[in-house]
């Protein structure tokens, strides 16, 4: 039993670290790219790395999903939803306090989306597991 869990403790920090990483990256390369006047080329490079760490990201969820009983894996499938909706209602939101917004296409609101999509995650899912236990 105490092998199991220092396990699942030992996957939700690499977990956390890959969300605090994704984090990390995905508020200071728009600072980074603001703040400094670089070519093109390194401007693209520098742009990768938050797609890069959303990767990471979902290969760890993946991994830790997987690893998981059936009651876990119910809980990460409810969180998933929950935080697709969460996201999707606060898009409309926004849509809707701002009525002037001239494209009111959802394309361009995806890398938020994406963004906010582990923060979400890891907000719901205590609660989600409260709920099964």
């Amino acid at each position: 039993m105490i092998a199991a869990h220092s396990k699942t403790n030992k996957i939700d920090i690499v977990n956390l670290i890959a969300t605090v990483l994704f984090a990390a990256s995905y508020v200071l390369v728009p600072v980074v790219l603001y703040t400094y006047r670089l070519s093109s080329f390194p401007r693209v490079i520098i742009a990768v790395v938050p797609l890069l760490t959303f990767i990471l990201f979902l290969l760890r969820f993946n991994h830790s999903v997987h690893s998981q009983d059936e009651l876990g894996r119910r809980v990460h499938l409810e969180a998933t939803v929950l935080t697709v909706g969460v996201l999707v209602f606060l898009t409309v939101l926004k849509y809707s306090l701002e009525l002037a917004f001239p494209d009111w296409s959802s394309v361009k609101d995806i890398p938020t989306q994406i963004g906010w999509f582990p923060f979400a995650y890891l907000v719901l899912l205590p609660i989600i597991r409260r709920r099964y236990s």
